[in-house]
């Protein structure tokens, strides 16, 4: 139903169909260079802005979360704004507690069919149609775990992916 500021209401759509809210919430590689720019323009590290670009949205998918921590991480610790430094900031990132990565263990652990999923896909390798009407795809996409890879489910970026894989199999995170 949509309100309108007359007394008359109406649906949003003839279909009876709600509007999708598609709107991807991921920052660009082109907005990554824009706030590493920023960045370089203030402190002058002497990265190559384009490549640390590039490398944060290959390991992140544009996660703005994972992208501010690693970030952060590279501004307060000595490690370069280089692939070297974003591989150890990678690594702390990691091995450390944050809330979205409580968040994720909390719903492997709360959700069955999610981990089961999960587990399918990342242990066994099994291919899973992307399809949202299975609820547990629906979820893993509204959660940002999940992406469309040529019809299949696919862990949305490598950090989630080498974080739940080490969580499975109950290794140590090698980063």
């Amino acid at each position: 139903m949509k309100l309108s500021t007359g007394e008359s209401y109406g649906y949003n759509s003839p279909w009876n169909i709600a509007a999708a809210f598609n709107v991807d919430m991921s920052f660009s590689a082109t907005e990554i260079i824009t706030m590493l720019a920023e960045y370089e323009e203030d402190h002058q590290t002497g990265m190559d802005i384009i490549s640390m670009a590039k490398a944060l949205f290959d390991y992140t998918g544009g996660y703005p979360f994972l992208v501010s921590c690693l970030c952060k991480i590279l501004s307060e610790e000595a490690y370069g704004w280089n692939a070297a430094g974003l591989q150890e900031a990678i690594k702390q990132l990691l091995h450390s507690t944050n809330t979205l990565f409580d968040d994720i263990i909390k719903n492997l652990e709360n959700i069955p069919d999610f981990r089961v999923l999960i587990e399918r896909i990342l242990v066994q390798g099994v291919e899973v149609s992307y399809i949202l009407s299975n609820p547990e795809v629906n979820r893993g996409v509204m959660y940002g775990i999940f992406g469309n890879k040529d019809g299949n489910v696919r862990i949305a970026n490598q950090i989630f992916e080498s974080y739940i894989y080490e969580y499975l199999i109950g290794g140590s995170i090698s980063g």
